[in-house]
């Protein structure tokens, strides 16, 4: 099938971006990280990028620290379970896609316990053959849920019909990949 085949049956995708201002703590934690950088304490130029994102999705991400309550600690985090609050509250699902395995095992492990909702993972630790059952038990779900996906895994040969909400929490380098999961659901 292709996308205009079946765009008349489509509700109008509405995109919102929230640029999210770092609080004090985190902005003095991201420059602590942008000087080890310049001091060339990482492996590789694109290692040291990497890093510097995984910062910016949570300042606990690289730390190997536990948290109990990563909400506490991040300005990203808090916005995002504003927003959850509202699409959970009218028992609605969301797709959050995350590339870092660490984040996306925070989310799962923090979302549904704090929501008290059904909470599904999938990224390229899911073998193939179960994705379709992940997608499946997601999609039995009555009312509020939320799976916690990589963008490259949701991307790429799957629907994922049943959520009406897709955060995508870190950017990704090529935009193509972002609209491909978006255009998944």
């Amino acid at each position: 099938r292709l996308k205009k085949q079946v765009l008349s049956h489509l509700p109008d995708k509405t995109e919102v971006e929230q640029p999210i201002e770092m609080s004090l703590l985190e902005a003095e934690n991201y420059r602590k990280q942008i000087e080890e950088v310049k001091r060339g304490n990482s492996s590789s130029f694109p290692g040291q990028l990497v890093f510097l994102r995984q910062v910016c999705c949570h300042p606990f991400l690289t730390s190997g620290e536990e948290i109990s309550d990563p909400f506490q600690y991040c300005n990203k985090y808090q916005r995002l379970v504003e927003i959850l609050s509202k699409v959970f509250r009218s028992k609605e699902k969301a797709l959050i896609f995350t590339s870092f395995h660490s984040m996306n095992d925070l989310l799962y492990r923090d979302l549904g316990a704090r929501f008290d909702i059904p909470a599904f993972q999938l990224d390229g630790r899911v073998p193939i053959g179960n994705r379709s059952t992940v997608i499946d038990d997601f999609s039995d779900v009555s009312g509020a849920a939320v799976m916690i996906l990589n963008p490259i895994v949701g991307g790429v040969g799957l629907n994922l019909v049943a959520a009406n909400h897709v955060i995508h929490y870190n950017r990704e380098w090529n935009p193509a990949v972002e609209n491909q999961a978006t255009d998944r659901v």
